[in-house]
């Protein structure tokens, strides 16, 4: 049974389907016009699928509208699923937050209204500022989010932040902040890293600043040539200091500030 997920801000539209549901998430306040995705979970009828959606976007003062829904390239081969094509509405109030979702199928010509709370909600991004606490212990906990957040991240960052690696198989979502120590699980306290990466992040062997807009890698001298050696120039990409909010740099590094770190990104 699906429901919606508070943590993942964005605007979710929960689809009733046979035999199953679907949750479609839309990061509405990134979605520019042109080509882009949102991100589902589906139940079919109890396993969880996660996948994405390609669509069009043409974005006014007024309404965001999706159209051109292709077909999700991870979507299963087995079950009944159904796929329909069709224009999606929403309208925007004057602070920019959703007002009213009209669907209109391909093969219909009939406006649906989807009714608020029941059939959707919108869950603004998170804008507390982070409030680190204790020493940094990362736990290996499932969490909910997981599946739903490593979606989201490989198609917007779509490589590992530190090596460029696009290995999907290879690729996991790491907590900057973590929730242990009063990081919580959205997209700006998330960042892209390959597996090995991510075990030295988690150490304590390997951390990341933000000097000048731009990130910036360091680690542990004990590791320094083994992270040298995997560095590439994803540091100096734009879309990430876009996509990560250097808050949650700083309030990781307020709790282990890693001072005998060299960088290794020069």
């Amino acid at each position: 049974m699906l429901n919606f997920i508070p943590g993942a801000a964005s605007l979710q539209i929960l689809w009733q389907c046979d035999p199953g549901q679907e949750l479609e998430c839309l990061p509405i306040e990134r979605l520019e016009s042109g080509d882009a995705q949102t991100f589902a979970i589906g139940a079919w009828p109890t396993k969880k699928y996660y996948y994405t959606y390609p669509v069009t976007v043409r974005r006014t003062l007024k309404s965001v509208i999706l159209s051109n829904y292709r077909h999700p390239p991870e979507w299963p081969t087995d079950g009944d699923w159904k796929y329909f094509d069709g224009t999606l509405t929403i309208s925007l109030a004057s602070d920019h937050e959703p007002q009213t979702l009209t669907w209109v199928r391909q093969d219909s010509s009939r406006k649906y209204v989807l009714e608020r709370d029941l059939e959707w909600q919108y869950f603004p991004p998170h804008k507390t500022p982070p409030e680190p606490r204790g020493r940094i212990a990362v736990n290996k906990v499932y969490r909910p989010l997981q599946g739903l957040i490593r979606i989201m991240l490989l198609s917007t960052m779509r490589r590992c932040a530190i090596s460029d690696c696009e290995v999907q198989e290879c690729l996991e979502a790491a907590h900057v902040l973590p929730v242990q120590n009063g990081g919580v699980e959205v997209l700006e306290n998330m960042i892209l890293l390959r597996a090995d990466l991510h075990r030295l992040f988690d150490a304590g062997l390997l951390s990341l600043r933000v000097e000048n807009g731009k990130l910036r890698v360091f680690s542990d001298r004990t590791v320094e040539n083994y992270v040298r050696s995997a560095v590439g120039k994803g540091s100096e990409r734009g879309w990430l200091t876009q996509a990560l909010h250097s808050e949650w740099i700083h309030a990781r590094l307020a709790i282990q500030p890693g001072l005998d770190h060299v960088r290794v990104d020069a």
